[in-house]
């Protein structure tokens, strides 16, 4: 090549190699191939064990005297010289460079096995031939091959492929204007439609504005205290009263049960519930055993022998008293009676 760059880097001073080149990386890569193919195998050779004779005269003699030199295996040429990337297999396969895919059956399989599920997998990837690549699972004793699922990428180094997707994508900006607007105004008559759909139904939103936040936030935030409603204290809820079990404040009644106590004459009962506060016409007490005919006829003496007016008897608490339910005895409450029970 003409030119001259200096016999060691940084030698010229202010010289852009990048600049001042001519060829490609892919250029030369072209040029040193078709020299080793149609150069290098003419031209005499005096390595050693050569002898000045020419590299494709001693192939054929190798060939006919020792056999044929089989060529490495692909997997491990891959694997030693090849691009090596590390995905995660999905059942798509393994996605290298974020868009060319690979594939087998067998990778299939062994990704269906629990021990390499999840696992992430190197794959190795020969830049000058996409047809294949090698995947190496962990666990896993030999290398499997996957096949290209892309046809269209056939036969083709990587950066061939990687410049025909760049070509594809790359359009005429009054190309992209034109559709950009189409799809704008295609989701703005959609948008439209919808909201005309939600006032109409009058649908709930399924999302809540900045505005509306704050406005709600300073309402919560603000120092408000919600405090439970609680029952006061010797009632009862209302949804507790029809209820057929006992619960507190409500208690079951006309059930066959007796008043568990005893029954005290009248005469003697006079004198031991007299009290002194009791004022000279109160009516004398009653025993709870008192007949409803009795409760009427009983004249209530006081201390001048005059009959009270009302004919009404004052009851006594029963003694041993223990449950007041099922009680069927007509009892009588006197007005100025103060902690009577019946």
């Amino acid at each position: 090549m003409p030119g001259y760059t200096g016999r060691r880097p940084g030698e010229l001073l202010g010289y852009d190699s990048v600049k001042n080149g001519v060829i490609d990386v892919d250029l030369l890569y072209g040029m040193v191939t078709r020299y080793f193919i149609d150069e290098y195998p003419s031209q005499r050779h005096y390595g050693v064990g050569m002898g000045g004779r020419r590299p494709y005269e001693v192939y054929k003699e190798i060939n006919a005297t020792r056999g044929h030199i089989k060529p490495i295996d692909p997997n491990i040429r891959r694997i030693h010289l090849g691009w090596e990337v590390e995905v995660t297999p999905t059942d798509e396969g393994v996605r290298v460079f974020h868009g060319i895919w690979f594939n087998s059956d067998t990778l299939q399989k062994e990704r269906e096995n629990p021990r390499s599920w999840k696992k992430k997998v190197k794959v190795y990837v020969d830049p000058d031939n996409l047809n294949r690549a090698t995947v190496v699972l962990p666990g896993h004793p030999e290398p499997i091959e996957v096949d290209l699922q892309i046809t269209a990428f056939a036969d083709m180094t990587l950066p061939e492929v990687l410049q025909l997707m760049a070509e594809m994508r790359r359009e005429d900006p009054s190309v992209t204007e034109f559709h950009e607007d189409q799809v704008i105004h295609a989701r703005r008559r959609r948008y439209d439609e919808i909201n005309a759909i939600n006032v109409e139904k009058k649908l709930k939103r399924s999302y809540s504005t900045l505005e509306e936040c704050q406005t709600m936030g300073r309402a919560v935030f603000s120092g408000a205290r919600v405090i439970p409603a609680t029952r006061l204290s010797g009632t009862t809820h209302p949804d507790e009263i029809t209820m057929l079990a006992p619960s507190e404040g409500v208690f079951k009644l006309g059930e066959d049960s007796l008043i568990d106590g005893t029954a005290i004459p009248l005469a003697d009962a006079q004198p031991a519930h007299t009290a002194p506060s009791e004022g000279p016409d109160d009516p004398p007490l009653l025993t709870t055993g008192s007949s409803p005919d009795e409760l009427t006829s009983v004249p209530a003496h006081g201390p001048r022998g005059a009959k009270s007016p009302t004919k009404q008897g004052r009851l006594i608490r029963p003694k041993n008293l223990k449950d007041l339910d099922g009680c069927d005895l007509p009892l009588v409450f006197h007005p100025a009676a103060t902690g009577a029970a019946g």
